[in-house]
């Protein structure tokens, strides 16, 4: 393979490098966004007051223009499962982008025989037993939605104890909660 080829090649690999590198820092912002989502719905379910004067002081909204808790609570749940749905995506995009730059760096190492200059987190940081490594990834694909499908499960019996009365918005709630939920569980057993 002349130099250009193997110029053109190492370009195409720094800036997939690159790539992964601003989808990583999406996906870490994509997953802050989300708890900070979910402890609205949480907080809003325990401490509505608190959370109606949290958008008066931040927001500068009028308090009596403010919509009622449960509108507030299918805006909530609505944006935390959007965020839930970017995020996931957001994670099956690096997981891509990991194979693909794995073919690129045994492209380019196989150019220099007897070496591993191409590793960046590649083969080298999938092949590395870290204890840290495995617990961080077991956290963020396993343990993170067994703990967000019991969230769900409990808040929907905490929207269903003592109702007597049953609006819209109660079954905008209950769409939009078993629907998340089933997203959740899909993605749990898709990784």
């Amino acid at each position: 393979m002349d130099e250009t080829k193997i110029n053109m090649l190492y370009e195409h690999y720094k800036c997939n490098v690159e790539t992964l590198k601003a989808a990583a820092n999406k996906r870490d912002l994509m997953f802050l966004m989300l708890i900070l989502s979910i402890m609205l719905i949480a907080i809003q379910s325990v401490n509505a007051e608190f959370i109606n004067g949290l958008l008066v002081s931040v927001g500068k909204l009028d308090d009596k223009r403010l919509p009622g808790n449960a509108l507030l609570l299918v805006t909530f749940a609505l944006a935390s499962f959007v965020l839930f749905i970017r995020y996931t995506q957001a994670c099956f995009f690096i997981d891509m982008q990991y194979k693909y730059l794995h073919t690129i760096e045994a492209e380019l190492n196989s150019l220099f025989p007897d070496t591993q200059l191409f590793t960046f987190e590649g083969l080298f940081y999938k092949n590395s037993n870290s204890f840290y490594r495995k617990a961080v990834s077991f956290f963020y694909k396993r343990a993170f939605s067994v703990i967000l499908i019991f969230f769900l499960i409990v808040k929907m019996m905490y929207e269903l104890d003592g109702k007597t009365h049953f609006d819209i918005y109660f079954y905008l709630n209950g769409v939009v909660f078993i629907t998340y939920l089933i997203y959740v569980f899909i993605y749990l057993f898709k990784r």
